[in-house]
């Protein structure tokens, strides 16, 4: 099963980690010293880097690891240490945004610069060191799918109950979703699903899948696809991007 059907999911959630990183960040220029904030800096670096591995993006999982490695260091170290450091992690999350836009224009997702911020981050001798300012790419492009914009195609919500389960790993979840995408194509998911851990997993599951199937087609096959998690099938109102808004029902799987 190819992973690039869950490529806006990825971009989406990825955007979202690297929104609230760059806001860490800022308020670490104030407060460089606090563990908690660091903490909360790796916990971000951590998820995109569980999704890039994911969907095999190389260049982001070796920035985004020495990013983590670097916060989880810094969570106890001196004022000088920390600033010291801060400009070039600012360097690179947008370098990582960068990298996110040329995923989603469809371009190279290989980033020469990413893998040298990264050996900078975790060498210290390297930090104070002058890095070339361009963004490299190797000239490779990422072949995304494409969803067809005529008037057939409507956004669903779907909403999965996972109180039933203990916990649920983030490859669960990718099972899941790959399922639901094989009837047209997962763009959002609420709470961010492709690294989900047990804890942060359980409850409820809500994803918009674009499709252009017959409410009743796509609502037998969910049902087939998925058993006892399914719980409703809903029409979204929203547009893209926007907060789970459902309209009419279709019906459920229980």
């Amino acid at each position: 099963m190819s992973l690039l059907r869950y490529l806006d999911l990825f971009l989406a959630e990825s955007r979202e980690h690297l929104a609230d990183a760059h806001q860490i960040r800022t308020r670490l220029l104030d407060r460089p010293t606090d563990p908690e904030l660091w903490r909360e800096f790796m916990r971000h670096a951590h998820s995109m880097k569980g999704m890039a591995a994911t969907m095999g993006f190389r260049s982001m999982v070796k920035l985004t690891h020495a990013a983590e490695e670097l916060a989880d260091r810094l969570a106890g170290s001196a004022e000088s240490e920390a600033r010291r450091y801060l400009p070039m992690l600012g360097e690179s999350l947008d370098c990582l945004g960068g990298i996110l836009d040329r995923i989603e224009e469809g371009q190279d997702a290989d980033c020469p610069r990413a893998e040298e911020l990264g050996r900078a981050l975790q060498d210290p001798e390297k930090a104070d060191a002058p890095l070339p300012a361009e963004l490299h790419t190797s000239g490779s492009f990422v072949d995304r799918p494409t969803v067809g914009t005529d008037s057939a195609a409507t956004r669903w919500c779907i909403e999965l109950d996972l109180k039933r389960r203990p916990s649920v790993s983030a490859e669960w979840t990718v099972s899941i979703i790959g399922r639901i995408a094989s009837l047209g194509r997962v763009v959002e998911s609420s709470p961010p699903s492709l690294a989900l851990d047990g804890e942060r997993s359980r409850g409820r599951l809500r994803l918009v899948l674009v499709s252009d199937r017959p409410p009743e087609l796509l609502e037998r096959e969910l049902t087939d696809l998925i058993e006892g998690e399914l719980t409703a099938v809903e029409e979204a109102l929203a547009a893209a991007g926007a907060p789970w808004t459902p309209g009419g029902r279709v019906g459920t799987g229980r």
